[in-house]
């Protein structure tokens, strides 16, 4: 009977298991359902809600620092103003002196005369330089354009003058700032200045010079670099034309901006904040105009910096949500595994079953639904193996007499040849090996006439192959036999008379009909709870097209094929199609012939 026609009462009872949910959507469908809720109902709004007040805070955020940074501008402004205010009246020290203003007035002075009155206007210019560090020197230029300075002198001023003289007499005795400028001294030294210009007139109204204080740039920028708004930060001065008076980057003192239309905000409103977008990121501008001079103290600030603890309570937030998208996929996780864990153990006992094992139990004591349903398919499995066993024994009954006809077609077969042996022995030479050739063969008759046992261990196994080998072995002298079989494997059970067809091959048409001395070597090995023996010869080989012949009993080949047959089918019939031979031949080379059984101990 062939191997599918012994499985027929095992399908017979494999229900249309195919048809049920086993697949990773179905016990994966409720899950998601579970986790879904969970997500929509808490996960959701709990986030949204998040958002909402790190929005509502972020703006809160960016409206004070917006109110602090303008209120810092104004104060630094402030600051500016009172220092500048200080300069206006040290330039009122020249009204104080009537001496001075009364010979400025005079056109015509000897030299002694005119020695004098230098001396005495130095004098005071030197008191104006040594009010403060930040003016560098101090320029009187009379009516009748006589130039008295003392301090740190600027040759280029000189061609300026008549503009300065201009400019004094257009504000009528106000004074009027004049922005920063590169300058060099008699050295060659670079300073960056600004001016403070002012017309002198005697106490009839009488115009008789201009004053000019010129001031290092460093004045402003000592005042607003000690209030730190980050590294980032540009902060400048600008004169109404967007003329730059004062700047961190020093570079860009004395350059006129260009006409940007934020540029233009500053310009027409006194003060204020905005927030300017420039390529990747946000600016705040921070403005406030001098009272003094009319010019504006700009902070240009990355709005990243000014928002650095901003980004780390987002960061905390960020965290805050990770945490609970983990904690909540943790509580949905242990939530559904309350319902989904019994599921997947009973769909798994489902799908081992349709894979053909109904050895199998459920362990769910639960009194839910699902443990009901557990019981009740445990119930029917056991039903289901007692039918089964009911046909196995039918199966095995069967089976019992195919092997006892295969068995007598061995027997007859193997008599002849061992007493072919014998009767070889005899016409050679009358020795005592034919004592030994007798006891080999009445141990092999002995074994074979037992029916009562089908199996016997490897280590027997190997015993009657030796015994039939020494028999042989009398008849053919041209081989030898090695053995590579690990202890462990020898309390394994196996058919008996497995190997004797296939050595036996090996032996007569691997070596009889040729005078080339050979080896069989027999292997045993275990793997994943299979026990396979090679037996292996370098004898001439089987031809590719005889090779399937043998184990599939086609007429025409000159091997044992009955013999080989019978041990494929044998063993197929005890255990299965995934058992039996396995041969592969290179013909003039050798044969190799593996048996395939279940590890038995």
């Amino acid at each position: 009977m062939k191997c599918r026609e012994r499985l027929v009462a095992k399908e017979k009872w494999r229900f249309s298991l195919r048809n049920l949910p086993t697949g990773p959507g179905s016990n994966s469908g409720l899950q998601q359902k579970i986790l879904l809720f969970f997500i929509v109902v808490i996960f959701i709004p709990t986030v949204i809600l998040l958002v909402f007040i790190y929005n509502m805070y972020l703006q809160f955020m960016k409206e004070k620092i917006q109110l602090y940074t303008h209120q810092m501008v104004k104060e630094i402004n402030n600051n500016i103003d009172s220092n500048l205010k200080i300069y206006s009246r040290l330039t009122l020290q020249i009204y104080a002196n009537k001496e001075i203003i009364e010979n400025m007035k005079k056109e015509h002075r000897d030299f002694n005369e005119q020695f004098e009155i230098e001396k005495t206007i130095r004098a005071v210019l030197r008191s104006l330089i040594n009010a403060d560090r930040y003016v560098a020197s101090a320029y009187l230029i009379t009516s009748d354009h006589t130039k008295y300075v003392d301090g740190i002198e600027f040759p280029g001023l000189d061609e300026e003058f008549e503009e300065y003289d201009r400019i004094a007499s257009k504000a009528g005795g106000r004074i009027v700032w004049l922005p920063s400028k590169e300058h060099k001294d008699y050295f060659g030294k670079d300073y960056h200045i600004f001016m403070a210009v002012r017309e002198i007139k005697s106490y009839d109204g009488t115009r008789v010079g201009t004053l000019i204080l010129v001031l290092r740039e460093e004045f402003f920028a000592d005042i607003y670099k000690e209030v730190y708004f980050g590294e980032n930060v540009n902060s400048m001065i600008l004169t109404s034309d967007l003329v730059i008076v004062s700047s961190m980057n020093k570079d860009l003192i004395g350059e006129e901006l260009s006409d940007e239309g934020y540029l233009q905000k500053i310009a027409r409103i006194e003060e204020g904040t905005f927030v300017q977008n420039s390529g990747a990121q946000d600016f705040l501008v921070v403005f406030s105009t001098s009272q003094i001079t009319g010019w504006k103290f700009v902070s240009i600030i990355p709005m990243k910096d000014l928002l650095k603890e901003v980004w780390h309570v987002r960061n905390i937030m960020l965290l805050i949500i990770v945490l609970f998208i983990f904690f909540l996929f943790l509580l949905s996780y242990l939530f559904s595994q309350r319902i989904i864990f019994p599921l997947k153990k009973l769909l798994a006992g489902i799908k081992r079953v349709e894979e053909g094992d109904l050895n199998i139990s459920i362990d769910n004591k639960h009194n839910d639904e699902i443990g009901r349903l557990s019981r009740s398919f445990e119930s029917m499995l056991t039903r289901v193996r007692g039918l089964l066993e009911e046909v196995r024994e039918k199966e095995k009954l069967k089976s019992r007499l195919e092997l006892d006809a295969l068995q007598s077609q061995i027997n007859p077969h193997f008599m002849y040849n061992t007493l072919n042996s014998i009767k070889w022995m005899a016409i050679i030479n009358k020795q005592d090996n034919i004592k030994k050739m007798l006891n080999a063969l009445v141990k092999m008759l002995k074994m074979a006439a037992d029916t009562s046992q089908e199996l016997i261990t490897v280590k027997d196994e190997i015993e009657l192959l030796k015994s039939y080998i020494f028999v042989q072995s009398v008849r053919f002298t041209n081989f030898k036999t090695e053995y590579h079989i690990p202890e462990e494997v020898l309390s394994y059970k196996i058919i008996k008379f497995t190997l004797q067809p296939i050595v036996e091959n090996s032996i007569i048409h691997g070596f009889g009909g040729s005078d080339r001395f050979g080896v069989i070597r027999i292997t045993v090995r275990h793997r994943d709870e299979k026990l396979y023996i090679e037996v292996k010869d370098d004898g001439v080989g089987i031809k590719p097209e005889e090779v399937d012949a043998l184990l599939n009993g086609e007429n025409g080949t000159r091997y044992n094929k009955l013999g080989i047959r019978n041990v494929h089918e044998r063993i197929v019939l005890h255990y299965g199609p995934e058992y039996g031979l396995r041969i592969r031949s290179q013909f003039g080379e050798g044969t190799t012939v593996t048996v395939i059984l279940p590890v038995i101990k």
